[in-house]
């Protein structure tokens, strides 16, 4: 309603909660109309959670009758991968394992490993799907030093952007005859 006084917007997690998150009345007296149509942000909302939205535009004696609509938040970085670790057999072979960061933050697309051999000055990338926690990798080398770091990441639906979450970080020798 183009010549509403105010509004009110109450936004509800689907997930299992019984409150209500925020109840903003008077929510739009600050927000300017554009060609008709009020824009207001909400913020302080969960990563990949689906909220139900209600608004109400009021007048000075009486609301309207409220609109619904359903709502998913894009996806944000997962927290950090925990207890990272690794075990070297045949001497050159690595067995990575981690277990998953303790926020998804979405559904985790996948992890990226990062190898830095100390010795040759290279790095090589790994990428890993998104249900697995371990890696094995042949390194080749005996006797080489590796900086190793792994990040859990996520897809953004909306921008195809690739979103990390913090890098979980080892260090090992290879080992050799």
């Amino acid at each position: 309603d183009p010549n509403a006084t105010k509004c009110e917007i109450t936004v509800t997690p689907e997930k299992g909660f019984d409150e209500e998150l925020t109840k903003l009345e008077n929510a739009c007296e600050h927000d300017k109309p554009l060609n008709g149509t009020v824009m207001h942000t909400v913020t302080g909302l969960q990563p990949w959670t689906r909220y139900n939205v209600t608004v109400k535009n009021c007048r000075e004696a009486f609301c309207g009758l409220p609109a619904f609509l359903i709502n998913i938040t894009e996806v944000a970085a997962p927290s950090k991968v925990r207890n990272f670790s690794y075990s070297i057999y045949k001497d050159v072979n690595a067995l990575l394992t981690w277990e998953e960061p303790e926020q998804h933050n979405g559904p985790l697309t996948g992890y990226v490993i990062q190898m830095y051999n100390e010795d040759r000055n290279e790095t090589n990338v790994t990428y890993v799907e998104g249900d697995h926690t371990e890696k094995e990798i042949n390194l080749k080398d005996q006797f080489n030093l590796f900086n190793v770091s792994i990040s859990a990441y996520n897809k953004a639906e909306t921008s195809n952007q690739t979103i990390y979450g913090p890098e979980s970080q080892i260090q090992f020798e290879t080992l050799g005859k």
